[in-house]
């Protein structure tokens, strides 16, 4: 029997604990680390006797997020260690199907986090003379071990939850208080401002998770203690894992269902209409409207003319023919065949998506991703040494919307001529210009009012040819891996990603200088040393290292699941018929937001001093 009132705290799983043979994983499942809780901080005492492991020790289920109705495993071994302040425990997955897949994603790092539900029987409480109340559990027992799928924070403890929140005080051992003596009655009230603040900046995110279609139990938050980061944690979590583009909501209108018909729309006949200074109306007129929504929610201003709405963008068929990754074409080519609705922004089809990268769509204001910047570090004591204390610490990386303008000019002839291709050409050299900088902004922005991209990310890893660069060889495509495999960084999707000419560079290079014929550059879809190759122009080859100016290309390595591209809204669009009208040409320009970030600089290395000539 698990209690209602059951506690959890989450932790991830240290791979190296894991025995793929024996089906086990070892893990550390509590500490003495704080949790912040709405009457305080709890801590879990690890002094002998204060952990009841009657449970745990007697065969205790290993769960599925915590539902008692999925059990994938069982807990085999469990105990404290009083000198670390932890409680260890060895887990074993059954053999049924359902538990065999959540091992293989334990195993591929893609499920990391365990989490364990507890109940606590006496706490004694504390409050300093700052007003902060700590409540030590000097009595408590551990009922299960779950595997979740909510990253983990360890500073602002995502994943540690209070689904059923306990009342200290009404346990069968009445807690006992020891309040400090310069306590004031300003504690009290300093308490309910900050849980005011607190809920407040709950209910704020889950209006943010609602305008994206993305459903946060806020009610359950506010009850359970969570703070405002952990919330916003599961808001980017969802997003991450959604990893499809937003569909926003119909939109009403006069005529419902000529609202709900998206394949009249027209972006020739839009354009057409601000052309000559017409008014937008019907199906055009309502996207605008509907996009001009989507960015006031957004906090961005759109200029006017006419905006195209997340959910045009991502309606309808994609009938899209892209060639690019190991063959070299760079980018890709969409082509719309049919009438109706709006193309894809293409990005589902770029090199970086090939690769692996993470897309977060239809954002509502700024966003934080937590990141853990270091661990902890134990040490070596003697048997009877008093241990060191070891904290992590972390950090996040913030993504703002970065205004992203391009045009397209077209002639007023082609324009006029309402068909179906001439839609199709319009659309497609708009989503084609549109995503190439977007993609190039991701791989060598630099900063400021664009994406850091990838080759100007401080401290990733770094290969360099020479004082002069040098033609690239074997031994820097090694030394490009070596540089992530040292920092522990080799894993997730691993690939490389340079431009045509170090491609045809490496393809006609041989690996050994003893004459041997096999090349760097391989067959297949895993051309250099087993890893996937992105080719794209996107990749610079004018960088200069000491003499050579203007003629050194790059050549990257990494995790790419590691880069994130951010997206705010839909697309804003503007018409000049005057800047070129002696020459019967239309300029459209088109602004899309976005942003984009590596999570974890240790994830990439770069050469960027490649010769090809």
């Amino acid at each position: 029997m698990i209690p209602d009132n059951l506690q959890r705290r989450s932790v991830v799983i240290d791979e190296s604990m894991i025995d793929a043979a024996a089906r086990t994983v070892k893990l550390s499942f509590s500490s003495e680390t704080p949790v912040e809780r709405c009457d305080g901080l709890e801590i879990l005492d690890h002094s002998p006797g204060s952990c009841d492991l009657t449970r745990l020790l007697a065969s205790a289920p290993l769960l599925l997020n915590h539902d008692t109705e999925d059990q994938v495993g069982v807990v085999e071994t469990a105990y404290i260690d009083t000198d670390a302040r932890k409680g260890y425990a060895t887990v074993r997955f059954s053999k049924s199907a359902e538990a065999d897949e959540i091992f293989v994603d334990v195993v591929d790092r893609i499920r990391s986090l365990v989490s364990f539900g507890y109940v606590i029987n006496s706490v004694i409480t504390t409050t300093d003379a700052d007003g902060l109340v700590s409540n030590r559990a000097t009595s408590w027992m551990p009922y299960e071990i779950s595997i979740c799928s909510i990253p983990a924070d360890f500073s602002i403890g995502v994943g540690r939850t209070l689904e059923n929140p306990i009342d200290l005080t009404s346990k069968i051992m009445k807690p006992e208080t020891v309040v400090a003596d310069d306590a004031t009655e300003t504690d009290e009230t300093r308490a309910l401002s900050l849980e005011s603040a607190r809920i407040a900046a709950l209910k704020q995110i889950g209006e943010r998770a609602s305008a994206v279609s993305i459903k946060l139990d806020v009610e359950s938050a506010i009850a359970d203690g969570s703070s405002p980061s952990v919330m916003q944690e599961r808001l980017t979590s969802a997003l991450i894992a959604r990893n499809t583009p937003y569909a926003a909501p119909a939109v009403s209108g006069p005529s419902k269902q000529e609202s709900r018909d998206l394949s009249t729309f027209s972006l020739t006949r839009g354009i057409q209409k601000l052309m000559s200074n017409q008014p937008l109306d019907g199906i055009e007129l309502e996207m605008h409207q509907e996009a001009q929504r989507e960015a006031k929610e957004s906090g961005l201003s759109l200029r006017g003319g006419l905006s195209i709405p997340t959910l045009l963008i991502n309606h309808g068929r994609r009938d899209m023919s892209v060639t690019g990754g190991s063959n070299g074409n760079a980018g890709g080519t969409t082509v719309q065949t049919s009438q109706g609705s709006f193309i894809d922004l293409l990005y589902a089809k770029m090199v970086l998506s090939d690769l692996g990268a993470q897309y977060l769509t239809g954002l509502v204001g700024n966003i934080d991703l937590p990141k853990l910047l270091t661990g902890s570090a134990p040490t070596k004591k003697t048997e009877n040494a008093a241990a060191d204390e070891s904290s992590p610490t972390t950090g996040k990386i913030s993504l703002s919307p970065k205004r992203l303008p391009t045009y397209i000019e077209v002639s007023k002839q082609l324009l006029a001529q309402s068909s179906v291709s001439v839609e199709g050409i319009l659309r497609n050299d708009l989503a084609t210009a549109l995503a190439l900088a977007m993609e190039l902004g991701a791989i060598n922005g630099g900063g400021s009012d664009e994406p850091t991209g990838i080759l100007n990310t401080s401290s990733i890893g770094s290969v360099a040819g020479g004082t002069d660069g040098l033609s690239p060889t074997w031994a820097h495509v090694i030394a490009l891996e070596t540089a992530v495999s040292t920092s522990n960084a080799d894993i997730g999707n691993l690939a490389y990603l340079t431009n045509p000419k170090v491609r045809g560079k490496l393809k006609s290079t041989t690996k050994a200088a003893s004459g041997d014929s096999v090349m760097v550059w391989g067959e297949g879809t895993t051309p250099l040393n087993g890893y996937r190759a992105g080719v794209t122009t996107q990749v610079p080859s004018t960088l200069t290292k000491g003499a050579s100016n203007g003629v050194c290309s790059g050549i990257i390595f990494g995790n790419f699941a590691d880069l994130v591209i951010a997206q705010w809204g839909g697309i804003d669009i503007q018409v000049n018929p005057y800047i070129k009208d002696t020459e019967g040409l239309v300029r459209i320009t088109a602004d899309v937001y976005y942003d984009a970030a590596v999570r974890r600089a240790a994830s990439f290395a770069a050469m960027k001093d490649a010769l090809t000539a």
